[in-house]
């Protein structure tokens, strides 16, 4: 364990932290940590803004049980080329895959959905205003959107029959591009 709270805040900002495995099934995922009751009762936590995280993806590890997320609002947490997971503040948008593994954080919704895969989730990290239409131009059979409880406005057009009138335009009826299974939720 690099910090575990047992009372107050551990806040990381920045830096690089690796640790050794704690070994068994739990591997790394106990990097940083609470003290299960204090974490329980909400007089410990750990906030990530920033920073390198070898074998740790601070979005989804086992600290605090299945799927614990210490990182901040609009942190995304983006695989490095060394496997590492960067965590980076001003992101718009997450993908996941689909067991719930950090891939990469993105700064607009536009980037997100040009790099997702089938199964893949994207989460909203802040609300946003989208003055262009997406157009997710992939064959996908599979894809969540969770807005995670934030706001997309769309300021495209006034007709939603016109060309680039809704806000996503998911596969192309032209190029033979289908979108499957596509799910929003939380929006």
């Amino acid at each position: 364990t690099v910090a575990q709270a047992q009372k107050g805040t551990v806040t990381v900002n920045g830096g690089s932290f690796d640790a050794a495995s704690f070994g068994g099934s739990y591997n790394y995922d106990f990097m940083f940590n609470c003290v299960d009751s204090a974490y329980k009762a909400g007089t410990a936590a750990v906030v990530i803004n920033g920073g390198t995280f070898k074998h740790f993806d601070p979005r989804n590890n086992r600290a605090e049980g299945a799927a614990s997320s210490f990182v901040a609002e609009g942190v995304g947490i983006t695989v490095t080329e060394d496997g590492s997971f960067m965590a980076q503040s001003g992101m718009v948008a997450q993908v996941v895959d689909a067991d719930g593994n950090s891939v990469a954080a993105y700064a607009t919704l536009a980037e997100a959905f040009d790099n997702v895969s089938t199964g893949d989730t994207v989460i909203l990290l802040d609300d946003i205003t989208l003055t262009e239409q997406i157009n997710i131009k992939k064959a996908l059979n599979g894809l969540t959107l969770d807005g995670n409880g934030k706001t997309i406005t769309c300021q495209t057009t006034s007709d939603p029959t016109q060309p680039g009138g809704s806000a996503l335009y998911f596969g192309s009826a032209s190029e033979g591009l289908y979108c499957t299974g596509i799910r929003i939720k939380d929006l």
